[in-house]
Order: C-alpha cells, then structure tokens, then sequence
C-alpha cells in the first residue's frame, strides 16, 4: 500500500476582478468499504465521500 495520495486536494477562493487563488490543503485517497462501495478520504480534512448505493433513498435533512 503507497502513501502517496491519489488526487491533491486545493480549497479555491473566487476574487472579484482576479483569478480564483487555488490553495493546496492535502491529499486524498481512494478506499473500498467492507460492503463494496468506493469512497475518497480527504484525511487533512476529516472528509469523506462515498459512491450512492443503488438501493438508498433519497434523505431531506
């Protein structure tokens, strides 16, 4: 297993009349759950995301 991340992670600020300043914040790694499902763990960030099961309704909070 490498500890190199997957993707780099940039937090990107928009600037009235500039460009948007793109800010390195870390790195993120690919991960597969015990059930299958494929996720990103943004660890610097205490972030995840994970792939919608087929079969998960949608939840209004």
């Amino acid at each position: 297993m490498s500890n190199k991340p997957n993707y780099t992670v940039y937090n990107v600020t928009s600037q009235k009349d500039k460009p948007d300043f793109w800010n390195e914040v870390g790195g993120a790694f690919i991960f597969k759950t015990k059930t299958g499902r494929i996720g990103i763990n943004f660890p610097n960030m205490k972030l995840v995301l994970l792939e919608s099961q087929a079969d998960s309704e949608h939840i209004d909070s």
